[in-house]
């Protein structure tokens, strides 16, 4: 029979196999998913396109708000583990003598996470507005279980009030999971502004009833994003324009191009003056700026010429009053001649 210091060897080398095999199992069903927000955008377009980066909107845009949830928990791996007992040597007794013995024991075991480990299953999906910036779509509801290092993107349509002053509006995006522990509150921060490209006159025709009616216009874009579509237009129905519409397209943030224009006047005479205005597009937003009126210049004058045409009048009569003067002192002097 063994030994009571065998026996509790054998049972101590048990209880060490009991706790490897059932911990990892215990480790895993206590892991819980951890959710992150890993990127969000705000475009200001209906339909969402994987270029566009964060943008403002004008007042009166339609946007999509782009949210990206992840489960950052990292996923388990298969582990191999093997477990070993020591040696133990027993003393085996019978009814004469003591036979010694050796008892080992070994194990092979093969731990994995188990399948629902560390998930997330997402209940809703919300992003909530209160201010100028409304939210135009729904909740998600019931959407998808987020494994270990799963991620999910979702989409909210977005809608600035026309009357929405400049500055940053704070939204938030709320995740509630089947885990009370486990949800977000998420800031999504959406920009008002109301910046527009710049239309300016470069170049002014000296007249729009004659041969010099060339002028020019300098489109710039002060914005941080492109704008698209964009197109100089002439309105006047006393006047003839050369082109009608002036298309230029895309115009990257910061960057500035020239549209020039000829302008025929159809009479002599006119009472009102030609105008420009631009029309372009943000995303799937258009947009129109107010229209400027473009006066007609004549050249400026040389510094000599300009002093000339405000004091000739004087300077002739100087030299008028110069040339009477001679004549008056040489009539003078011929008289003295003639007295004896």
């Amino acid at each position: 029979m063994p030994s009571i210091r065998t026996i509790t060897k054998i049972l101590a080398v048990l209880l060490l196999l009991t706790f490897a095999l059932v911990t990892p199992a215990l480790t895993a069903a206590s892991v819980k998913p951890v959710l992150s927000v890993t990127d969000y955008k705000v475009v200001p377009y209906a339909t969402y396109t994987a270029q566009a980066a964060s943008s403002p909107l004008m007042p009166g845009d339609s946007g999509t708000v782009v949210v990206t949830v992840t489960n950052t928990l990292k996923a388990s791996t298969a582990v191999n583990t093997t477990v070993h007992s020591d040696t133990v040597t027993s003393n085996y007794f019978d009814s004469t003598h003591q036979t010694p013995g050796t008892v080992q024991t070994m194990t092979d075991q093969q731990t994995t996470s188990e399948g629902t480990a560390g998930s997330a299953t997402v209940e809703f999906v919300n992003l909530i507005a209160a201010g100028p910036v409304q939210v135009t779509t729904g909740q998600y509801m019931d959407t998808c279980v987020l494994g270990a290092g799963d991620s999910a993107r979702f989409e909210f349509g977005i809608k600035a009030d026309s009357a929405a002053p400049d500055g940053t509006y704070e939204l938030t995006l709320k995740v509630k999971t089947s885990d009370d522990d486990v949800y977000l509150n998420y800031p999504v921060r959406v920009q008002v502004d109301r910046t527009e490209p710049r239309l300016i006159v470069s170049k002014y025709a000296e007249a729009y009833n004659g041969t010099e009616n060339e002028m020019s216009l300098d489109i710039a874009n002060p914005l941080k994003t492109p704008i698209e579509a964009v197109s100089v237009k002439a309105a006047g129905d006393q006047f003839v324009f050369e082109p009608q519409e002036f298309y230029v397209g895309t115009l990257k943030a910061g960057d500035m191009y020239t549209a020039d224009f000829k302008v025929d006047s159809r009479t002599d005479t006119y009472d009102t003056l030609p105008q420009f205005y631009l029309v372009y597009k943000t995303g799937d937003n258009w947009h129109q700026t107010t229209p400027i009126a473009a006066q007609a210049h004549a050249p400026r004058k040389a510094y000599w010429d300009a002093w000339w045409e405000a004091w000739w009048p004087y300077v002739a009569v100087l030299a008028a009053c110069v040339i009477l003067a001679i004549a008056l002192a040489a009539a003078a002097k011929k008289i003295r001649q003639r007295k004896p």
